[in-house]
């Protein structure tokens, strides 16, 4: 954000307690995966038409969001990638390529 100044952007950070509670205590999870849990505040919080969710593990070309947004026409809900993944070290990285 500070490379980009000009870029409208906000950053997110979630806790468990602030990502799942409103104000009344009641419990706003959306699913078992904490990663989408987190993403709700940046959601309730989008300006604009188009969202481009990406994961710090997923490679894309210099093309992508391009090619994706090219094919947002009417009629069209939702576009989806198969993701490339990145190869990273440890369990927990490879029980998460799997379930990617």
């Amino acid at each position: 954000m500070e490379r980009y100044p000009d870029v409208d952007s906000q950053l997110f950070i979630e806790s468990w307690d602030t990502n799942n509670r409103t104000e009344e205590g009641r419990n706003t999870r959306i699913g078992a995966n904490p990663k989408l849990n987190n993403l709700m505040s940046g959601y309730k919080a989008a300006k604009y038409n188009l969202i481009l969710i990406s994961d710090s593990g997923i490679n894309a070309t210099k093309d992508t969001l391009l090619d994706m947004v090219m094919h947002m026409t009417p009629g069209v809900g939702i576009v989806h990638q198969l993701p490339f993944t990145c190869d990273r070290k440890g369990f927990s990285c490879t029980l998460e390529k799997v379930n990617i």
